[in-house]
């Protein structure tokens, strides 16, 4: 069998069919020159042609048209507008740019207006293994710079379940850090509300915007996670991790309406090293499923409760961080604050409240932002913990805010 011919443009492509009607007509050499002028000399001469010799050269050109669009397209011929586009000056989308009626819909699975993403994606396979491969080839990537807030708020614990002095201090810092993600973890439902229609304000989003979602641990008390995003949120994802004394353990993630290959996740792990562990393994199953099904972007919030060079997060952490205080890791994933020189290079600087603990003695890190390192932008990221704020009626948490800054490629396809 002949080898096809190189990939036509759509200008090569348009040439060809124009050519058709020579071929079909099988006339004289002058007739065929004449046939091959400007397109109002040829349909002036088709005019003047009997009318049976004209259907009958029409069928010919519409059948040789089809066999040259068919062996075309079987030859690879690309469509249009799919070629690979880098596009380095992209920005964030300006706040509230996302439409809350794009195709992609989902968004709310009770129908108010002011509740979350609450519309659950479909269960994909989770059981892709860590090292599943390559993603899908990419056809058309932009790179964005992107903000991540992270945050155990101790909602119950530390709030007793109030609402207003928290929600002012997460929207402060979000503002401060003009976060595109913000991941809560210990989160009081009411806590939740609150703190969505605070930073629909700040991020100026109309009454309709969907951009939160929420999931509980399903005990009396009821705490969970929220996560919000200000480019909108929807096909949200609620994955159980298992459960402990303190109630259900859960992965919550939710999708950028207008950015399908961008997702956004948060998880609460249980206390544990063992259990932990099992978890991470699980949360990891479930992003690299979905790097290798769509090559997605996905960046992970949340407190783990595991120490960053605990044996547990060796598989996340890329390997190429590698320094005394995080060793042995074999993973993909960039923690934002792992190349930090000033705080502990490669543990990070610390989440938890006191000094004591950590391989550098300077505090303990239980708390991260990761994103897969085949997302990053050479090493343009960086990570970063904050004191908590003490406006809560005292001090608002026991862990630090954590956040995050990444350049980040994504498919737009």
């Amino acid at each position: 069998m002949r080898a096809c011919p190189p990939p036509h443009s759509n200008d090569e492509l348009t040439a060809v069919l124009f050519r058709l009607p020579r071929l079909a007509r099988r006339q004289p050499a002058t007739e065929a020159a004449a046939a091959g002028r400007a397109e109002g000399a040829g349909q002036a001469h088709r005019r003047l042609r009997p009318e049976a010799t004209r259907t009958a050269w029409s069928a010919r050109t519409s059948f040789l048209a089809f066999v040259v669009a068919t062996f075309l397209a079987a030859c690879g011929a690309p469509p249009p507008g799919r070629d690979v586009i880098e596009d380095a000056g992209a920005p964030p989308a300006a706040a509230g740019a996302f439409d809350p009626g794009d195709e992609d819909g989902d968004y709310d699975g009770g129908g108010d207006p002011g509740s979350d993403a609450g519309t659950d994606a479909p269960d994909e396979d989770a059981g892709a293994p860590a090292d599943a491969g390559a993603a899908p080839p990419e056809v058309t990537v932009v790179e964005q710079p992107l903000r991540v807030l992270h945050w155990n708020i101790a909602g119950g614990k530390e709030n007793d379940c109030r609402t207003e002095l928290i929600a002012r201090a997460v929207r402060r810092l979000a503002v401060a850090q003009r976060a595109d993600f913000v991941g809560l973890n210990e989160v009081c439902p009411a806590q939740h509300d609150a703190i969505r229609e605070a930073l629909r304000v700040a991020w100026g989003l109309g009454p309709g915007a969907v951009f939160s979602a929420y999931q509980g641990d399903n005990v009396p008390r009821v705490v969970g996670n929220a996560i919000y995003s200000r480019r909108g949120l929807s096909d949200v994802l609620r994955q159980k991790l298992g459960r402990d004394q303190y109630g259900d353990r859960f992965l919550l993630c939710g999708r950028v309406p207008a950015q399908p290959h961008l997702r956004f996740c948060s998880a609460h792990l249980s206390v544990g090293d063992a259990v932990a562990s099992a978890q991470v393994s699980t949360v990891l199953s479930r992003l690299e499923t979905w790097w290798t099904q769509g090559g997605d972007t996905v960046f992970l919030s949340g407190d783990l409760n595991l120490a960053a060079n605990h044996p547990g997060l060796d598989a996340v952490y890329s390997d190429t961080v590698d320094t005394p205080h995080n060793r042995n890791n074999t993973g993909r994933y960039h923690e934002l604050d792992d190349d930090d020189a000033g705080n502990c290079p490669g543990y990070g600087e610390r989440s938890t409240p006191g000094v004591a603990g950590g391989p550098c003695a300077t505090g303990g890190k239980i708390d991260f932002i990761f994103v897969r390192r085949d997302r990053v932008v050479g090493a343009d990221y960086a990570g970063d913990t904050l004191d908590i704020p003490d406006d809560c009626t005292g001090a608002c948490s026991d862990h630090r805010p954590v956040t995050g800054y990444a350049r980040v490629r994504i498919r737009q396809d």
